[in-house]
């Protein structure tokens, strides 16, 4: 946390359990972006999220299916399982409220026979097919275009093995974090704003200076 806060600008995150009042355990991230005026003051601004469901889940690819799925139909986030074709063998219900794409129709398609953008299409296949070749974990932000809005997924992409080790599946959860991204730009609209509105008074200071 002090090399974080020690940070003069750009964006970081850390991850932690807490324990509640309650006797509940939370997995929290904290998102921080820092800003720097021209005048050297620091601002900290610190986006806090429940991402205790998504942990749940990845710790139930080793526990039992129905545990899993309680848990998956029960998340906010995406839920998804590709087989080495890159064909959805399973989605949870938040797919379907999003998409408005029905679950029948999910399972056993690909992303192009779902009609998303190629680009999107494309940028997924890629991320799969890494971790089908690799056997290696992987964490990216991606759009998808839904109606009339734009959203922004955090994806974690989790292999799945074969009692032979080979990667016969891979679990994709991901989070909706397009609140955040919107603060986030916000906030660096509000950064540069504040550093013209600085170069301005000190250009004003030196003519007034040098009418003096």
């Amino acid at each position: 946390l002090s090399k974080i806060t020690g940070s003069i600008s750009g964006v970081h995150a850390i991850e932690f359990w807490i324990n509640m009042k309650n006797g509940q355990e939370k997995y929290i991230r904290n998102n921080y972006t820092f800003s720097q005026t021209t005048d050297g003051k620091k601002t900290i601004y610190i986006i806090t999220s429940d991402i205790t469901s998504q942990k749940r889940i990845e710790q139930a690819l080793r526990k039992s299916q129905t545990e899993f799925r309680m848990l998956a139909e029960n998340s906010p986030d995406f839920i998804t399982r590709y087989n080495r074709e890159l064909k959805y063998v399973y989605a949870n219900h938040t797919v379907e409220k999003i998409t408005g794409i029905p679950i029948s129709q999910i399972i056993g398609s690909n992303n192009m026979e779902l009609n998303l953008e190629s680009d999107t299409v494309s940028f997924l296949e890629d991320m799969h097919l890494e971790v089908l070749r690799t056997g290696r974990s992987l964490k990216f932000e991606f759009r998808l275009n839904v109606s009339d809005k734009h959203l922004i997924f955090q994806a974690h992409l989790v292999p799945e093995l074969s009692n032979k080790g080979i990667v016969e599946s891979v679990l994709n959860v991901s989070r909706d974090i397009t609140q955040i991204k919107e603060v986030e730009r916000n906030l660096n609209d509000e950064k540069q704003k504040v550093i013209e509105d600085n170069t301005l008074i000190s250009q004003k200071l030196v003519e007034f200076c040098n009418a003096i």
